[in-house]
């Protein structure tokens, strides 16, 4: 069974999606990623891209601010972060 996201956040065409991880000794980490939805008028389809043109970074930028505030929360301070960006201690 694959694992389903836990959270999705949507700015225009740019989406992060959120993954949970549980560990064995009973911690959860997160982690993010990052797409774009296109209509490839070849195909006729809906696509998803990593690929961002310059005029959607914004929208990049929104929706992974809305990302950290789901997973941190808006009282969050820079100081109650780690300077580890690999600690999963949350």
């Amino acid at each position: 069974m694959a694992n389903k996201p836990v959270h999705t956040i949507q700015v225009g065409t740019v989406t992060v999606t959120v993954w949970e991880n549980k560990f064995s000794d009973g911690g959860t980490a997160y982690s993010f990623s990052l797409s774009k939805s296109y209509y490839d008028n070849k195909s006729k389809e809906w696509k998803r891209t990593n690929s961002l043109k310059a005029n959607e970074l914004k929208f990049a930028e929104l929706a992974l601010a809305k990302a950290f505030e789901w997973r941190y929360g808006k009282t969050t301070v820079d100081s109650d972060l780690s300077d580890d960006p690999d600690d999963v201690s949350f």
